[in-house]
């Protein structure tokens, strides 16, 4: 009796780790990937995705991760746990979460059907996590490669949401935007 109380303890123990733990909760099709409740649940069509984004006007930003990648657990971990960088994210852009080394079936914006690896490779992404933001049109318009700290990393929001790729470096851009503050 002994032996099955402690089972159940434990068992419950296990279950309620999980419950609590929103940053761990499964994306779609038990990815294994870390999520956010504030990521677009997406069809894995990305036609549809881009549309959805530009009928509220917002940007179409693809998150590409995979499991145990650390940099991913620190933007987790730091960069969306930072209230001002989810509101500007969630006011401005609709974010959908990709498995860098995935199986699921993607459609791409061009139509094509493949794997979300394939489409990764596709995209040129060559480590994560790393951000591909979508124009209106459907066209890259920007990618952040890597694990950028929570100043940077909002900087890249603000240049992208600013469509200031049209006109400006990154470099360019921020040097400036630095001058005026």
């Amino acid at each position: 009796m002994k032996h099955h109380k402690i089972t159940t303890i434990a068992l419950l123990v296990i279950i309620g780790s999980w419950l609590i733990q929103p940053s761990l909760a499964r994306a779609g099709e038990d990815s294994g990937l870390l999520y956010q409740p504030w990521f677009k649940h997406s069809d894995f069509d990305l036609r549809k995705d881009l549309a959805d984004a530009k009928a509220v006007g917002k940007t179409l930003a693809v998150l590409f991760e995979q499991r145990g990648c650390v940099y991913c657990q620190q933007m987790h971990d730091v960069n969306f746990k930072d209230d001002k960088i989810i509101k500007f994210i969630t006011d401005n852009f609709s974010v959908v979460q990709l498995d860098f080394r995935g199986d699921r079936e993607v459609i791409d914006i061009s139509g094509e059907r493949l794997p979300e690896r394939i489409l990764a490779r596709q995209y040129q992404v060559n480590g994560t996590p790393n951000i591909v933001f979508f124009g209106k049109d459907g066209k890259n318009v920007f990618r952040m490669p890597g694990y950028a700290e929570p100043r940077i990393f909002m900087a890249v929001f603000e240049y992208v949401n600013e469509k200031a790729y049209e006109h400006s470096s990154i470099q360019t851009w921020f040097k400036n935007r630095n001058k005026k503050s």
